[in-house]
């Protein structure tokens, strides 16, 4: 588990906590839980298939970077990330589960809705 100092400082990284960071911090956490965590500098390549807040955690997480060449972006709009150890290939993909945000919401589906249409405000 991520400790409160360890989150703490993803926080001042990005810049403000939100729920797509949480999401982010999960994400890395569960990979380095089962792929092991990086030794050696470039071990771990993370795909992410987003460019929204939770890669900012998942490059604080892993020491994946745009510049080293191990965090590699493929925009697919879906919070989803693939971490891979290239010393044996060893691989894990960790996405958000449906129904991950609790029961139906009708106000949450409302917002949603509006989001994916570009009328929110």
């Amino acid at each position: 588990m991520i400790d409160s100092e360890t989150t703490r400082r993803i926080v001042e990284f990005h810049g403000h906590m939100c729920p797509g960071l949480a999401m982010g911090i999960k994400a890395a956490e569960v990979a380095l839980a089962e792929i092991g965590p990086h030794s050696v500098d470039e071990e771990v390549v993370a795909v992410v298939e987003t460019d929204m807040c939770g890669v900012d955690a998942i490059q604080f997480l892993t020491g994946c970077t745009f510049g080293k060449g191990n965090l590699v972006h493929r925009d697919y709009g879906k919070n989803a990330y693939t971490f891979v150890r290239r010393s044996d290939g060893r691989a894990i993909r960790v996405s958000g589960k449906p129904g991950g945000f609790g029961p139906p919401d009708p106000e949450r589906e409302e917002l949603f809705d509006r989001i994916r249409s570009g009328r929110a405000s």
